[in-house]
C-alpha cells in the first residue's frame, strides 16, 4: 500500500456515496504478476484497505477479471486507473449493458507496487556490491603498496603503470561527482589534479560508500555504462598495476629522482 493507491482511492470515494473495492485474489495476482507476487497476502492487503477513510467495504475475487463480480453489485460508477486509457478494459461492456459508467482516474507518477520492489532490489543489490567492491579494493590497496615497496627498492619510478591508474582513477572519481555522490565534506570529483594517489584513492572510497545504492546499477555515464560496471574495470585496472609493479624488473623500470614519491 503506497501514496499512490491512497490518492486513487480518495479519488474515487468523491465520485460516489459509497465505495466498495475489489481486490486481486493471491491466485489471480499469481496469474497476472508471475509466481513472486503478491508480496503480501490477500487477507492483509484487503485489512489494510478497510482501514482507509474512503473505503466503505472490501471484496475479494480470484478470476483474472473482476467482470463477474461487476455484473452481481452493478455499481453506477466503475473507477479504474489511468494507465488503462487506450486499452482494452473487460469489465467495460458489462458495466454499459447495465446503464453504469466507467471512470478512469489518474495515477500518481513514479507510484507502484512493481517500481518500489524494484528500487528496494536495487538498493538490496547495491548495497550487497558495495561491501563486495571495498573488501575488493582494501585487498588491492595492500597488493599495491607491497609492490610499489618492492619497485622502489629495485630503483624502479613505477611511471607508466601507475600514471595510466591514476588517470583511470580520477576519471572515475569524476563520474562519481557527476552522479551526486559525496567525499568527505565536499563532492567526489573536487581533488585537485594533483592530489597524490594516496588522497586520490581515499577520496574514491568514500565517494563509493556514500553513493546512493540504489545508483549503482543506473546508467550513468556517457558512455551507457553504469556506475557498478565502470568500478568493476577500475579494479581490473588497479590488478593489472600491482601486476605489472611486481613483475620482473618492477613496472617500467626508471631511475626515481632522490626523494621522489612513486
Amino acid at each position: 500500500l503506497h501514496a499512490g493507491h491512497v490518492r486513487y482511492l480518495e479519488a474515487a470515494r468523491a465520485l460516489g456515496d459509497l465505495l466498495v473495492v475489489a481486490v486481486n485474489g493471491d491466485a489471480s495476482v499469481r496469474r497476472l504478476k508471475g509466481p513472486l507476487r503478491p508480496f503480501v497476502p490477500a487477507a492483509e492487503r484487503a485489512e489494510l484497505l478497510a482501514a482507509l477513510a474512503a473505503v466503505d467495504f472490501v471484496v475479494l475475487f480470484d478470476e483474472a477479471s473482476p467482470a463477474g463480480l461487476i455484473a452481481r453489485l452493478r455499481p453506477e460508477i466503475y473507477a479504474k486507473g489511468g494507465d488503462y486509457a487506450g486499452r482494452p478494459l473487460p469489465e467495460r461492456p458489462v458495466v454499459e449493458a447495465y446503464g453504469g459508467r466507467v471512470v478512469l482516474l489518474p495515477l500518481l507518477e513514479g507510484r507502484s507496487s512493481s517500481s518500489l520492489a524494484e528500487r528496494v532490489a536495487a538498493r538490496v543489490g547495491g548495497e550487497r556490491w558495495r561491501s563486495r567492491f571495498l573488501e575488493r579494493w582494501r585487498a588491492q590497496g595492500e597488493r599495491l603498496e607491497e609492490a610499489l615497496a618492492a619497485a622502489r627498492a629495485a630503483g624502479a619510478s613505477g611511471g607508466g603503470a601507475l600514471d595510466r591508474l591514476l588517470s583511470a582513477e580520477r576519471e572515475v572519481l569524476a563520474l562519481l561527482g557527476e552522479s551526486g555522490a559525496g567525499a568527505g565534506e565536499g563532492k567526489a570529483g573536487a581533488t585537485p589534479a594533483g592530489a597524490g594517489r594516496e588522497a586520490l584513492e581515499a577520496a574514491l572510497e568514500a565517494a563509493v560508500r556514500e553513493l546512493p545504492a540504489g545508483r549503482l546499477g543506473e546508467a550513468e555515464t556517457a558512455g551507457g555504462r553504469d556506475l557498478a560496471a565502470r568500478l568493476e574495470e577500475l579494479l581490473l585496472e588497479r590488478e593489472r598495476a600491482a601486476a605489472l609493479l611486481a613483475g620482473p624488473g618492477g613496472a617500467e623500470r626508471g631511475t626515481a629522482a632522490p626523494g621522489e614519491r612513486v
